[in-house]
């Protein structure tokens, strides 16, 4: 679990349209949080990373195969499920 004083911040995009939604908290899994820096692409392997109905579930991978997930309910649901594509998302 990330200390409560630290502070990090993933800025990306998505690749194709997604309605606007509003995620006021997520759950972020993650091995190590060394792991949260530089870029990483959103996958969608196993199982698709998505957004909507009333939840998201966004799964990144980076050249070295580190993964993390972030997961969470909307805040209100949105009229569709979309299957998100993405090339980059980075920490900082």
């Amino acid at each position: 679990m990330i200390d409560s004083k630290v502070t990090v911040k993933l800025a990306g995009t998505f690749d194709n349209s997604v309605p606007q939604f509003v995620l006021s908290a997520a759950r972020l899994y993650y091995d190590d949080v060394s792991n949260l820096e530089g870029r990483y692409d959103i996958v969608n392997e196993v199982y698709a990373s998505y957004v909507g109905v009333d939840e998201i579930s966004l799964k990144f991978k980076n050249a070295q195969d580190i993964e993390f997930k972030i997961a969470g309910k909307l805040d209100d649901p949105i009229d569709e499920r979309v299957t998100v594509r993405g090339h980059y998302g980075t920490w900082s």
